[in-house]
């Protein structure tokens, strides 16, 4: 699904832009933003020491406490479809959203493969424990 036609669709949910296709990501998780940066200490010549930041960016860390097996393997496909990519874009639903931007945008290099452990109960696997994390 183009992201035109999830507009055209009326929905309002977090989903993951890959290459211009939309990939809905399950609810229930807890969402954490972690600022991260990269950065070179520099020892100058009378002593101090300077730091250059060389980049910044936030991870983001999904997590699930429950998870079925099916909303399991709509996030193994975005992993797998993200492996190689060229583009991926994270939306975010906004709280108090104004109607000409209710999602906050943010692009993304990494994404990690899910970290689970699971149970089977009565024939049905339930994934709990979930961790997934974008950076």
């Amino acid at each position: 699904m183009t992201l035109q036609e999830f507009y055209d669709e009326g929905k309002y949910t977090d989903f993951v832009l890959i290459d211009g296709n939309v990939f809905v990501l399950p609810q229930g998780f807890k969402l954490s933003r972690n600022p991260a940066e990269k950065v070179n200490l520099v020892t100058m010549a009378n002593g101090r020491k300077r730091k250059d930041i060389m980049r910044r960016w936030n991870k983001y860390s999904f997590a699930y406490e429950i998870l079925l097996e099916t909303d399991f393997q709509k996030l193994m496909t975005i992993v797998e479809k993200a492996a190689d990519a060229s583009s991926i874009t994270l939306y975010l639903k906004k709280q108090h959203p104004l109607p000409e931007e209710p999602y906050e945008k943010a692009d993304i290099d990494i994404i990690q493969p899910p970290k689970t452990s699971y149970k089977n109960r009565g024939q049905i696997y339930i994934h709990n424990s979930v961790n997934f994390e974008m950076e």
